[in-house]
């Protein structure tokens, strides 16, 4: 686990935001962030979400200007995802998160 964060915490950009998936063969796929302040928030392409959801089993995300906390933004892109695991990556932690009887729930902290 320490390993793969490590692939993870290299994701981080203090520029902009930037989300992707990891497929089942713990592949990382980077979406591209096309929002119009991308320094600040992240909006994915449908077609390219689309294209990898299917096969994803985690998402991931990163926060350019807070700590790995979830915003409510984020708390409800879990909760519409319930078989994923979630990941969010900030300039000093990676953590996970799952959705467990409805509700979001920290796993790990890094």
């Amino acid at each position: 686990m320490k390993m793969f964060n490590e692939k993870l915490r290299k994701l981080y950009s203090p520029e902009v935001e930037r989300i992707g998936f990891i497929l089942g063969d713990d592949e990382i796929i980077e979406l591209e962030n096309v929002s119009t302040d991308p320094a600040l928030t992240f909006v994915f392409d449908p077609d390219e979400f689309d294209k990898y959801a299917d096969s994803a089993t985690a998402s991931w995300h990163t926060h350019t200007h807070a700590d790995a906390n979830l915003s409510f933004e984020d708390y409800q892109f879990f909760l519409s995802w319930p078989k994923l695991r979630h990941f969010i990556i900030s300039s000093q932690a990676v953590w996970s998160y799952e959705v467990t009887n409805g509700s979001v729930v920290v796993l790990h902290e890094t």
